[in-house]
């Protein structure tokens, strides 16, 4: 599967068009949005400081079932290229069994993209979306190409092929993600390993969208190595995707597509559920330029359950696996009368409620409906 494109596509989208936050009659942004705006870096800060967030996930997200006998011929191919011999080849060829591990990279840690898995990385986007990009009128780029997925903030989850006869918990305790990778059994013994072979990966980073404000993740690159297509590998680094966008407190799940690319746009539409974003040239049709867009920004709405808000008593959290802001209600409105209430009395007459921030951040209000409040 090949699919979303780079930085350029991101910055064109929407034409200028975008709704513009609100502010005072000077231009100024109003202390009301310039905290929410502060509060939503220090989430997305957050989210890229995590170091190991598939720990946050259920262990069945971590690694995926891949029918060994294409996994034995990209083994196979990718030994052969390293120089390996055809008896090692063969013998993954006899194989009936295999799990593929999936594993998190973050250019802004220590756990950064190996050289190998770089290369790989970049090999499979050029045989996947090369084609598409020399028929654009961006061209391709494969020095830009490999400049985003250097980027500080470029985060990576990368589907690769193990051991057939390595278990789940031998995974588990694999040392070094480089070109020599050694893996300790449960007899403590260690053994030396092929070169990781690379069958799909998911480029993308946790940013602060500017308008409407909001923390975002942002996806740049998904792309499956075509002898594992259909067998869910997209899917399910979606599902990983989108699990931990929720955890982290996004609010939104952006990406850029070809048009051309029916296949991805169906698979993100249709299986994905993701939509035609308001920033989309294609809602701009009026613009000289829309015409010439061969591309969709497309987003889904993260569900809520990441960054929850919740009530006890007069206190207000809301609550991310990488942090909480917390703070007391300062008002409470109800929805049968418009009288304010300045009592901890709550209950399912509540409409909104103002939040006096424990950080000195400007009061803000909330409404039990549209931001899901919680009320223990």
């Amino acid at each position: 599967m090949a699919n979303s494109k780079n930085d350029r596509g991101r910055r064109r989208g929407g034409g200028g068009k975008r709704r513009s936050p609100k502010t005072r009659p000077g231009g100024r942004i109003t202390r009301k949005e310039d905290a929410r705006i502060r509060r939503f870096q220090t989430v997305v800060d957050e989210a890229n400081a995590c170091q190991d967030p598939l720990q946050l996930l259920p262990p069945s997200l971590r690694s995926v079932p891949v029918p060994s006998s294409s996994l034995a011929s990209e083994e196979s191919s990718a030994s052969i290229l390293e120089g390996a011999t055809d008896a090692a080849a063969t013998s993954a060829s006899n194989t009936t069994t295999a799990t593929a591990a999936v594993r998190h990279y973050a250019s802004s840690s220590s756990s950064n993209l190996p050289p190998n898995i770089l290369k790989q990385c970049l090999d499979l986007f050029r045989r996947n979306m090369g084609g598409m990009y020399e028929k654009s009128d961006w061209g391709l780029d494969m020095e830009k190409k490999e400049d985003e997925l250097r980027h500080a903030d470029a985060k990576f989850l990368v589907v690769v092929s193990s051991s057939p006869s390595e278990s789940n918990d031998d995974a588990a305790t694999r040392n070094g993600d480089g070109d020599d990778a050694t893996t300790t059994g449960h007899d403590g013994t260690e053994r030396r390993d092929a070169a990781p072979v690379v069958i799909a990966f998911a480029h993308f980073r946790y940013e602060l969208l500017d308008v409407p404000a909001m923390p975002i993740t942002y996806l740049y690159e998904l792309q499956v190595h075509p002898k594992h297509r259909s067998l869910g590998l997209g899917r399910h680094l979606m599902t990983i995707i989108e699990r931990l966008s929720a955890i982290m407190g996004m609010q939104k799940i952006m990406l850029t597509a070809f048009r051309s690319n029916r296949n991805a746009m169906r698979f993100y539409e249709s299986r994905c559920g993701y939509s035609v974003d308001e920033s989309s040239p294609s809602n701009f049709n009026d613009e000289e330029d829309a015409e010439e867009c061969d591309y969709e920004i497309l987003s889904k709405v993260v569900p809520k359950g990441g960054g929850s808000i919740i009530v006890v008593g007069g206190r207000v959290k809301i609550r991310y696996e990488c942090g909480t802001y917390a703070g007391t209600i300062a008002e409470v409105r109800p929805t049968t009368s418009s009288q304010s209430d300045t009592t901890t009395k709550l209950d399912n007459v509540v409409k909104r409620i103002r939040v006096r921030w424990d950080c000195g951040d400007p009061d803000e209000e909330f409404d039990s409906n549209e931001d899901g409040i919680s009320f223990m």
